[in-house]
């Protein structure tokens, strides 16, 4: 990951230790792959805001009962949209969790009746997590997705995700909605991209990276600080022998 995708090792490394602790990555395998591929897919200019997004608002995905594969969806949807979009998603999550459960915030409660929901329901479902959550917030983007004047829709889903959407234009609202959907389709088949992505471009021997996922599994259960050391270790290793290979075939780096 280090050398195709730049990413830093201990900060990927970091990164996928809080995937586990959010519960968006099962182990350590899965939280690699989610990276790579959600690195692949996302436009080269705005790579390097993946891990510090995923990092910032992880909790808020995993509240709201979404697992990795669908929050990466989210952010790989909305970079198609362009950085402030990118940016802006996580706040999104952060404000909806704050006012469409605030029975105080009136604004907010009045969007949720104007999408034909229930604010009390709508609101309980949010707080309970999991797969509640995530289909009460569903109902919530695609009932304002339904909104066909843009200037309702703006209000509507300003009162909802709150000051993240004022930077947007009317125009773009839809688009960024709709970046709050499919996260499944856009990291579809993101399983086994580390393992690809080291046969292909480091040209390491299959068993070599088998180790590597085994190391990072057995390290990650001990402790962060000896699967740094350990991946660091095996990042050389994977390096020296990729240049012993291309030495052995007079091939230039």
């Amino acid at each position: 990951l280090s050398d195709v995708m730049g990413t830093d090792v201990a900060e990927s490394t970091q990164s996928v230790n809080t995937l586990i602790h959010n519960g968006l990555a099962k182990d350590a395998v899965e939280g690699f792959d989610l990276l790579a591929a959600a690195a692949q897919r996302t436009p080269l200019a705005m790579r390097e805001e993946l891990i510090p997004l995923i990092d910032e608002y992880g909790t808020f995905f995993s509240s709201l009962g979404f697992n990795g594969q669908e929050a990466f969806g989210i952010l790989v949807n909305a970079s198609e949209q362009g950085a402030i979009a990118l940016d802006k998603v996580g706040d999104a999550l952060k404000e909806t969790g704050i006012r469409a459960t605030d029975i105080g915030d009136k604004a907010a409660q009045d969007a949720l009746t104007a999408l034909r929901l229930n604010a009390t329901d709508t609101a309980n479902a949010l707080l309970a997590g999991g797969q509640t959550s995530k289909v009460a917030f569903q109902q919530m983007v695609d009932g304002l997705l339904r909104i066909t004047d843009p200037a309702e829709q703006a209000a509507q889903a300003t009162a909802l995700f709150g000051t993240p959407l004022e930077d947007l234009s009317k125009a773009e609202i839809p688009a960024f909605l709709q970046a709050l959907s499919g996260g499944d389709d856009a990291m579809a088949e993101f399983k086994g991209t580390v393992d690809e992505m080291s046969a292909a471009v480091a040209a390491a021997p299959g068993a070599s990276f088998d180790l590597f996922k085994r190391k990072a599994h057995e390290t990650f259960v001990s402790g962060m600080e000896s699967a740094i050391s350990g991946v660091m270790s095996l990042a050389g290793w994977l390096s020296g022998h990729r240049r012993r290979w291309r030495r052995a075939r007079g091939l230039r780096r």
